[in-house]
């Protein structure tokens, strides 16, 4: 294995830069398709439409701290047992969180529909 040169380095196509305008286009979609996700899943759970602003400001707020720790955390997890540790625990995560979903959570539209929140707009 070569190191690289200084030349090679600031290359336009090596480094930083290159690397993040290959991907770039890949990480907007992965975002806009979370977050889109998200704030479908805030806006069907508001009863009425006058409430939506408030969930998605309370659910964008609660996200927030979250968003921040986690790759505070996850460096920290790297550094002391490695990726494998940090994707296991995404996994677990996802599997919680499916779980929780699929077993806790009742879709809005029926419950409107057999009347127990009310008739939606």
């Amino acid at each position: 294995m070569t190191t690289p040169t200084p030349a090679a380095a600031s290359d336009p196509e090596h480094g930083a830069a290159a690397f993040a305008r290959r991907h770039l286009r890949h990480n907007l979609l992965a975002l806009g398709l979370d977050f889109g996700l998200f704030l479908n899943v805030l806006l069907e759970f508001a009863p009425v439409e006058s409430e939506r602003p408030v969930y998605v400001g309370l659910g964008t707020t609660m996200l927030a701290p979250v968003a921040f720790v986690a790759p505070l955390v996850a460096g920290v997890m790297v550094d002391g047992w490695g990726f494998a540790a940090v994707f296991s625990t995404a996994a677990a995560a996802s599997v919680l969180a499916v779980a929780l979903l699929l077993g806790r959570v009742t879709d809005p539209r029926h419950t409107a529909r057999s009347g127990a929140r009310g008739e939606r707009p």
